[in-house]
């Protein structure tokens, strides 16, 4: 119950990044900064403990647990959004976007903070719609970053969702 109950804290604490960051993002880019640091965050946390960012310290995962779970009709996740193959795909697309996007201005840093905010906003967008469509961590079963940790970690402390919000 601990446990539970700190997670709840810090998912309530973490969740504005998310908020503030897609709110404000698109005038002040250097907002979007949030983005690569959360992603490298759940990279280096992956080294030591698979997944566990992804569950517990992910402002997006606040975001949907805490606020999404309210509307989420909470239906099984379809097994295509764990399929391998299918992760793989979006973390390529999706990476290679943004890579796209951040060499069209390579020397302007608000150009990039606007890149991650964008990539921000279009993910947590398709997040949102499935979270009122299947389960709110519905997005979380694909995410790129998600996906990586999955590589990286080893298969260590996989991301469990349930409906304990």
């Amino acid at each position: 119950m601990k446990r539970n109950n700190t997670r709840r804290i810090i998912q309530w604490s973490l969740l504005w990044i998310v908020i503030i960051t897609i709110a404000l993002g698109w005038k002040y880019p250097v907002l979007g900064f949030s983005v690569p640091l959360v992603m490298l965050a759940g990279f280096i946390g992956s080294l030591f403990n698979g997944r566990y960012v992804c569950g517990n310290l992910c402002p997006r995962g606040a975001f949907f647990d805490r606020i999404m779970s309210v509307p989420s009709p909470q239906r099984e996740i379809p097994r295509i959004f764990r399929n391998m193959v299918l992760r793989g795909v979006i973390f390529i697309g999706l990476m290679g976007f943004m890579t796209y996007r951040l060499l069209q201005n390579p020397s302007d840093i608000y150009h990039w903070g606007y890149v991650f905010w964008q990539m921000c906003v279009i993910t947590t967008g398709i997040g949102i719609v499935l979270a009122l469509i299947v389960h709110q961590r519905a997005w979380c079963s694909f995410c790129p970053i998600g996906t990586l940790q999955s590589a990286v970690g080893g298969g260590k402390n996989q991301l469990k969702i349930d409906s304990d919000a």
